[in-house]
């Protein structure tokens, strides 16, 4: 059977469409068309699931992003990656990463972290839950980097600072700090910036929230800006 064509800007949720007016960026979509659908034609199995691709643009709006947590890009495990940073569907096994990331929130708030790996919950309190990039082949890690993804992801947060609402941009490793930085945003937004919660980073990840306590700053910086704080034990929606 044919694989299907992928219709990227068609799948682009409504709302962000306009974060994106610029030719090239749309270039960069058809060029991202044509890796996926060579991909699938190709016999190889991308995550997420595209019904699942734009899940994070999906489960917030521009208007109601508070807080934008970067990651890098998705789990290349199959059922793993939900289209959501971070993210797994209720029933799996916490990633290594995502495991680290929620000792750390213990750590930093003295809370019990969420009940799952579902990240949904938060992403309904206003946290943007975006990858750098928003694919990946099976079992290699990174293998659709440089290919526009980055380009799309910069395009949507430029078009996010440009509102008159600040940010908080909360930054985990180099690649999603470097990210920010290209974006240089103006003093309006908050940065906060952690290690990567990834194995590879031993206990310096936890050394480094326990004495930043970067979830703790996220909250403290919205109730400066009048906003409630992030719960950051809530899961998937109640």
């Amino acid at each position: 059977m044919t694989a299907p064509t992928v219709r990227l800007l068609e799948q682009l949720p409504a709302p962000w469409r306009p974060l994106l007016p610029e030719a090239s960026h749309l270039q960069h979509l058809q060029a991202l068309e044509s890796l996926l659908t060579a991909e699938a034609r190709d016999g190889q199995r991308v995550f997420p699931p595209l019904p699942r691709l734009f899940a994070a643009l999906e489960a917030v709006a521009p208007r109601d992003v508070r807080v934008v947590l970067l990651g890098q890009d998705p789990y290349p495990t199959s059922g793993v990656a939900n289209g959501l940073a971070f993210s797994v569907a209720p029933d799996r096994k916490l990633p290594p990463s995502l495991r680290r990331l929620y000792e750390a929130i213990a750590v930093d708030t003295g809370k019990a972290p969420p009940a799952s790996g579902d990240l949904t919950g938060w992403a309904r309190q206003g946290v943007l839950l975006l990858n750098a990039v928003l694919t990946v082949r099976e079992g290699a890690p990174g293998s659709h980097r440089g290919r526009g993804w980055e380009e799309v992801t910069s395009a949507l947060l430029r078009g996010l600072c440009a509102r008159e609402e600040p940010l908080i941009f909360l930054s985990l490793g180099r690649q999603a700090e470097a990210l920010v930085e290209g974006l240089s945003p103006d003093a309006r937004h908050v940065r906060i910036v952690a290690p990567h919660p990834s194995p590879l980073t031993g206990r310096r990840f936890l050394e480094v929230v326990g004495r930043q306590r970067p979830f703790g700053a996220v909250n403290a910086a919205l109730l400066r800006l009048g906003h409630p704080p992030i719960d950051w034990s809530r899961s998937s929606p109640p």
